[in-house]
């Protein structure tokens, strides 16, 4: 593969032809991990988005624990499945895109769980960091699990697999918009091959609210 095929993104027919199919080795429920870094930082009750929420499956165990959680999804496909698969009530999901025009409701977290490893260049990483930043107010929590690569080894960028930043270079992205509260690394999922990479599962506030530096 060379560097122009790895760096064409994955587009929303892509997605949903993804979802059609059924092949989503990311659709794991979140790690125990994840929910108790969650629980400590931002407890329910709480409202949360979750940006790039697929099928829902990540949304509807948020609300199992008593957060209040709108997921959102640029394949309307994704989407139609959320709903299908969600019990009525239990979580809402909206066919919107972080980076778009549409407004977004105030939320105490967003969750990121692979949507920042999904953008496969330096310039649509800085966009999305500052598109989040935008949408979320001063002392706000983004919870960030995504593909880690080591300092020897260097960030890479892939568009049809996770894009591993170095711990440099991630704080280099979020630290205009961010301050990084908690970081662990840790397998980023279960299935063995797939999605057991390894992950950075990090929590960050939004500058400018009274817990900032």
């Amino acid at each position: 593969m060379t560097e122009t095929e790895q760096l064409q993104p994955m587009s929303v027919a892509d997605w949903d032809a993804a979802y059609r199919r059924g092949t989503l080795p990311w659709d794991e429920a979140p790690s125990a991990e994840l929910l108790q870094v969650l629980q400590r930082w931002q407890p329910a009750p709480a409202t949360v988005i979750d940006l790039g929420c697929g099928s829902g499956t990540v949304a509807r165990a948020l609300a199992m624990l008593g957060y209040t959680v709108l997921g959102i999804d640029q394949s309307t496909v994704a989407i139609e499945l959320a709903v299908q698969r969600t019990p009525e009530a239990a979580c809402t999901f909206v066919v919107a895109d972080i980076l778009g025009q549409q407004p977004l409701p105030d939320a105490d977290l967003m969750i990121d769980r692979g949507v920042l490893h999904t953008r496969c260049s330096v310039e649509s990483r800085a966009e999305f960091v500052a598109a989040l930043a935008r949408h979320c107010r001063p002392g706000r929590l983004w919870l960030h699990l995504g593909a880690l690569a080591s300092e020897q080894a260097g960030s890479t960028s892939f568009a049809r697999g996770p894009s591993a930043l170095t711990p440099t270079d991630f704080a280099a992205l979020v630290e205009p918009y961010f301050t990084i509260e908690h970081c662990q690394q840790l397998p980023y999922g279960n299935t063995l091959g797939e999605t057991d990479f390894q992950a950075r599962l990090a929590v960050l506030r939004r500058r400018g609210g009274p817990n900032s530096n």
